[in-house]
């Protein structure tokens, strides 16, 4: 399977099959996927088949006339990685929504609330300065480390966030929520677990 029109991950992976429209994601049946993203599992799916990759499971089935893809991907960025990698070589799809992130450090979010990530930031990659043994940490100096990629294959260019998708974006805050709020916002990440409250 091929070519995909969307592929929702983290907690869940989702990928719409069939053929890229000259808009990209156009043809998705908004109605339809919002009723089924509120609790999306592969229960979701009609005529669900598994497939396993690696220690991944995909389950590959239909959301109204789409074809899609969903993918459990487990807690933690390399989990989320590998399993968005290997979708991402498997059924090349032609978006990627990240559903299903744990928490929110805005004190103004609620529980079903919706951020909407219109960047990302890597929350778990920064430097600071030399201290001597004894002197303590202060966050307050701690400074981002961006992500350099070399994306002529020769310069490394910094990057501090990666933008969302545009259309994306737009598309997903004009569906209502029916148990919360939606509002745009950066998406952070890292490998830190914590339960506490």
């Amino acid at each position: 399977m091929r070519n995909l029109g969307l592929f929702l991950l983290a907690g869940w992976v989702c990928a719409q099959t069939g053929q890229r429209t000259r808009a990209g994601f156009d043809s998705i049946d908004t109605r339809r996927i919002k009723a089924d993203l509120t609790f999306l599992s592969s229960d979701a799916l009609e005529g669900r088949r598994s497939r396993q990759i690696s220690a991944w499971t995909f389950w590959e089935g239909r959301i109204g006339a789409k074809q899609v893809v969903v993918s459990r991907t487990e807690v933690g960025p390399i989990n989320a990685i590998a399993a968005t990698v290997l979708g991402i070589d498997h059924y090349q799809p032609n978006l990627i929504i990240n559903h299903g992130t744990a928490g929110a450090h805005n004190p103004e979010l609620r529980l079903w609330d919706i951020v909407v990530g219109e960047r990302t930031v890597d929350y778990g990659a920064y430097t600071w300065d030399h201290a001597d043994a004894g002197s303590g940490i202060n966050p307050a100096g701690w400074k981002p480390d961006p992500h350099r990629l070399r994306l002529d294959g020769r310069e490394r260019t910094p990057f501090y966030t990666f933008s969302g998708d545009a259309r994306a974006i737009e598309t997903a805050t004009a569906i209502k929520n029916p148990r919360g709020r939606v509002f745009r916002g950066t998406i952070g990440g890292k490998a830190l677990h914590s339960k506490s409250s």
